[in-house]
C-alpha cells in the first residue's frame, strides 16, 4: 500500500493509504508487488546487492524497502534503467544507512527521497543530503546489533567476501552456521564494538584464543600473504596482522576503522 501511494506521488501516511483511489488499484498493486520483490532480492544479493544474510536479522532498515521499491518502479516504468541509475540508487542506499536517515519520520523520508532521486536521475542534480554526507563523521563505536550502522558494516563484510579464517575458503552463507563474533575474544579483552566483530564460521577453533596465538597458527598453516588476503575479506587491512600478532587491540581497531571508512567512501563518494 505504501509503495502504491509513492508511485501515485502521495506521502505514504495512514490517512493517504485509507483514501487511495480504487481506480487502477489492481494494476498498481501488481506493479508494487513486482517492485517490492525486486527490491527484496537486491537487498539479499550477497555479491552485487546489499549483502543482507537474513532480512529480519541483518537489514539495517526494513522500512527502506518501500522507497527502494518505488525508485526501482520509477526507473523501470520511465525507462531510466541504466548502470548510472543503479549506481545512484546504491549511493542513496548506503548514505541513508550510514547517516541513520531512516531512524525517524520514515514516511516523510520515503516521499522526499523518491522525489529527489527522480530529480537526480532525470537531471543529474545530486540530493543535498548525499552531497553533504561525510563518512569520516560516522560513529563506529556502536556495539548493538540492532544499530543500522552495525548491520550496515556486517553487510559490507558479506559483500567483501568474509573468507573462513581457518581454511581461507569463501563462506557458504546458505549452509554454514555463520556467527557474528569477536576477533579479540570478549572474555579476555572486554571489547564489544563493531570494530572488533566479524562473521566467523569456525568459532570452536578460535574461541578464547588470543589473536597472537590464533593468527600465528593461521600464518604457520597458510602463509603470511594468504592470511593477509583473508583479513582483507573481513575489512581488516593487511598491515593490521602485526597488531593481531602482538595482541594490540588499540592499534588494530584504529587500522580497521580506517579500512571500514575507506570502504564506505568507495560506496558513497566513489573514492
Amino acid at each position: 500500500m505504501k509503495v502504491i501511494a509513492l508511485i501515485r506521488e502521495q506521502e505514504p501516511k495512514r490517512k493517504n493509504l485509507l483514501e487511495l483511489d480504487p481506480n487502477r488499484f489492481k494494476e498498481d498493486w501488481d506493479a508494487a508487488c513486482e517492485a517490492l520483490d525486486y527490491a527484496y532480492q537486491r537487498i539479499l544479493d550477497l555479491k552485487n546487492g546489499y549483502g543482507v544474510l537474513d532480512f529480519k536479522k541483518w537489514v539495517p532498515y526494513s522500512t527502506m524497502i518501500v522507497p527502494l521499491a518505488a525508485i526501482i518502479y520509477y526507473i523501470k516504468c520511465k525507462k531510466y534503467e541504466s548502470k548510472s541509475s543503479y549506481e545512484k540508487i546504491d549511493k542513496w542506499y548506503w548514505v541513508s544507512v550510514f547517516s541513520n536517515r531512516y531512524d525517524q519520520a520514515v514516511d516523510t523520508a520515503s516521499f522526499n527521497d523518491l522525489k529527489t532521486m527522480k530529480e537526480w536521475i532525470e537531471s543529474d542534480r545530486e540530493p543535498e543530503f548525499i552531497r553533504k554526507f561525510n563518512p569520516d563523521e560516522i560513529d563506529l563505536d556502536v556495539d548493538k546489533q540492532s544499530s543500522a550502522i552495525y548491520r550496515g558494516i556486517i553487510n559490507l563484510i558479506v559483500l567483501k567476501g568474509a573468507c573462513d579464517f581457518k581454511t581461507g575458503q569463501p563462506p557458504q552463507f546458505e549452509k554454514a552456521k555463520i556467527q557474528d563474533d569477536h576477533i579479540f575474544p570478549k572474555s579476555i579483552f572486554r571489547e564489544d564494538r563493531i570494530l572488533n566483530r566479524t562473521l566467523i564460521s569456525t568459532n570452536q577453533s578460535k574461541i578464547d584464543k588470543r589473536p597472537s596465538q590464533y593468527f600465528a597458527e593461521r600464518v604457520s598453516e597458510l602463509g603470511e600473504e594468504k592470511v593477509k588476503d583473508i583479513l582483507e575479506s573481513h575489512l581488516i587491512p593487511k598491515n593490521a596482522l602485526d597488531a593481531l600478532l602482538r595482541d594490540d587491540i588499540k592499534n588494530f581497531m584504529e587500522l580497521r576503522k580506517e579500512e571500514i571508512i575507506k570502504e564506505i567512501k568507495k560506496r558513497t563518494i566513489g573514492t
